[in-house]
């Protein structure tokens, strides 16, 4: 019985979910090796990751420990479940060639920066063909202006979708480390 407790409690610890909401069109088998590479980083660091690619209607956030990625048309998405989130499961959202669209850049909805509580890491490219940077950069502004300090920004090199194909190792890495950092934030917190 000890050693159940003991896996059980191992286990909600150390175990965490993403969700991936992905960019309009897009075949989810077109983000899995950005998602094997993730995966494999954090187990290397003995987190373990559970992946799934959903759609944006369907997500029921049960389990906690949650972190959404999401691409393109998929992060907007991602903001929303973050905002109907009263679980607390969702810790974390990633937005990779997204943004809030907070001051109506872009011709589509906006989500206030200040309404997500959750940590969130915007990950650009400087030649995003359907997201212009200097549009996206604009939420960068706000956060700093209104000081929200629990959105992090990354600008790379490349185009809309050089994420899942030439720089897929290096955006891998970038959401491993946050998701490790945040991870390790969180126990220092619970101390």
């Amino acid at each position: 019985m000890q050693v159940l407790l003991l896996f059980i409690f191992f286990y909600a610890i150390y175990c965490y979910n993403i969700i991936f909401l992905p960019g309009s069109f897009i075949k989810p088998i077109f983000y899995k090796n950005l998602l094997d590479k993730v995966q494999n980083n954090l187990q290397e660091k003995e987190i373990n990751i559970t992946y799934k690619v959903g759609n944006y209607f369907d997500i029921v956030n049960k389990k906690p420990n949650t972190t959404i990625i999401g691409h393109s048309f998929g992060c907007y998405f991602g903001l929303l479940k973050c905002l109907e989130d009263k679980t607390g499961n969702i810790e974390n959202c990633i937005l990779i060639n997204g943004h809030f669209n907070q001051r109506y850049k872009m011709p589509y909805p906006g989500i206030k920066l200040a309404n997500i509580k959750q940590n969130v890491l915007v990950i650009l490219t400087k030649y995003d063909e359907k997201l212009p940077i200097q549009k996206a950069i604009d939420d960068f502004d706000v956060r700093n202006t209104e000081k929200l300090y629990n959105i992090d920004f990354i600008v790379n090199n490349g185009t809309h979708l050089s994420s899942f194909v030439e720089d897929v190792n290096i955006v891998a890495s970038q959401i491993s480390t946050y998701i490790k950092n945040k991870i390790t934030q969180t126990k220092d917190n619970k101390r």
